[in-house]
């Protein structure tokens, strides 16, 4: 139980590390020194951008058809587009 906790911790540690580099990359708040600012090539890091597909397809296979064709017609309504599994 103790080594699942200290996992969860240190996850938990990355996910934030991940959210506040993307958080600092969007909003063109002046990097530390010797960094580059909102204009960093590097773009959303791949490992967030991994656990935000995960999690979505996790939720999308929970989701009744009839919840993600509401959830789908109000992505649509906005004027985004709508992921549809090919």
């Amino acid at each position: 139980m103790d080594d699942k906790l200290v996992e969860l911790g240190q996850d938990m540690r990355q996910v934030t590390d991940l959210l506040t580099d993307l958080e600092r990359k969007v909003s063109g708040k002046p990097a530390a020194a010797g960094e580059t600012g909102s204009q960093e090539p590097g773009g959303i890091p791949e490992e967030l951008v991994g656990m935000v597909l995960e999690t979505l397809l996790m939720m999308r296979s929970f989701c009744p058809p009839q919840e993600r064709k509401m959830a789908q017609a109000d992505v649509e309504q906005i004027g985004l587009p709508v992921w549809r599994k090919a």
